[in-house]
């Protein structure tokens, strides 16, 4: 120490010897621009995994209208594409995916959960506006509660159905209570 205020630089650059070499976390690194790429990569992953997913299934298990699988491809692209814009527009996003969601689990009964919803729902609790929040919080419980009523394969027990019910719609008040705390 030279004068006694200041430690001597020890060749690192300015950065490191004002910040004593610590970086912020990578998340805040991050610009809008990458935001939005993450946004749109998870949902083509989504839209990829659902389509995987619904590809799989025997036609015989896709019971609900006769064009099920068309319909079910259909809804499983809805219920996750517009993921790609939910920092955008975090309402309408948790609005269509959770529409589509319940529509693939009761006219298609295909399995799923309502994920798009909870993505769009957290970021809803994120934008600050909070009685839209909760009423899209209120709206994605009651559609949890409409496929764990109305579709009777998933799960075929009355008391793991409840059970898984109440799990889901829990994940959901989880979803909205970290976004709105952030």
């Amino acid at each position: 120490m030279a004068c006694g205020l200041m430690p001597e630089p020890r060749g690192g650059g300015y950065d490191e010897v004002m910040t004593g070499g610590v970086r912020p976390p990578l998340l805040k690194r991050l610009g809008p621009g990458w935001w939005v790429a993450l946004d749109a990569a998870v949902a083509v992953a989504a839209a990829a995994g659902t389509v995987a997913w619904l590809a799989m299934r025997r036609p015989a298990e896709l019971t609900g209208p006769p064009a099920g699988p068309v319909i079910g491809y259909m809804l499983g692209l809805a219920a996750t594409l517009p993921l790609a814009v939910r920092r955008r527009y975090p309402l309408t996003v948790t609005g269509v995916t959770l529409v589509a969601s319940v529509a693939l689990l009761v006219l298609v009964h295909a399995t799923a959960t309502v994920t798009g919803a909870t993505l769009g729902l957290y970021m809803a609790a994120a934008s600050g506006e909070r009685r839209r929040a909760l009423a899209a919080l209120a709206a994605t419980l009651a559609g949890v509660a409409v496929v764990y009523a109305l579709v009777p394969t998933h799960p075929p027990d009355p008391a793991t159905r409840v059970l898984s019910g109440a799990l889901s719609g829990l994940i959901q008040v989880m979803a909205w209570l970290v976004g709105d705390s952030v």
